[in-house]
């Protein structure tokens, strides 16, 4: 139980956990089917939960691809991602990381706005939310 009490967790992480225990699969079904049933497990949850405590920093591709790696179905990841961060947040999301990120790049680099495009694909915004931050963050003389 004391797994379950720092925070969510997956379906998948359960039967991980019980697997790694030595328990055997009928007993894992059975523990899932009871977790289930007291509300402890929930990957619809667990995946809104996570979408809320990331969303400042991650765009909503790492986000989906995290949920995934946790073993979330990918429609109830694309459910909680879409729900949690609209297209709007999300832009406003990448201006302020933008912000913060150019701070930290001398004003004199020629590539600075290439580096910040490369950090926020890697911190999961798409092409287009990139694009804006960039027009936004770097206007047209």
């Amino acid at each position: 139980m004391r797994f379950f009490s720092f925070r969510d967790r997956t379906e998948k992480e359960a039967r991980e956990k019980l697997k790694k225990k030595g328990i055997s699969e009928e007993t894992i079904e059975a523990a899932i089917g009871w977790l289930k049933g007291e509300g402890l497990l929930n990957d619809e949850s667990f995946a809104r939960q996570w979408v809320e405590g990331r969303k400042e920093r991650y765009g909503r591709i790492r986000l989906y691809k995290e949920l995934l790696q946790k073993g979330v179905k990918a429609d109830v990841a694309k459910d909680a991602v879409t729900q949690v961060l609209d297209e709007e947040e999300e832009l406003d999301k990448a201006i302020a990381l933008g912000r913060r990120r150019l701070d930290s790049v001398p004003g004199d680099d020629p590539r600075r706005r290439e580096k910040l495009a490369s950090f926020l694909l890697r911190r999961g915004f798409s092409w287009e939310i990139v694009e804006k931050a960039l027009r936004f963050l770097f206007p047209s003389p």
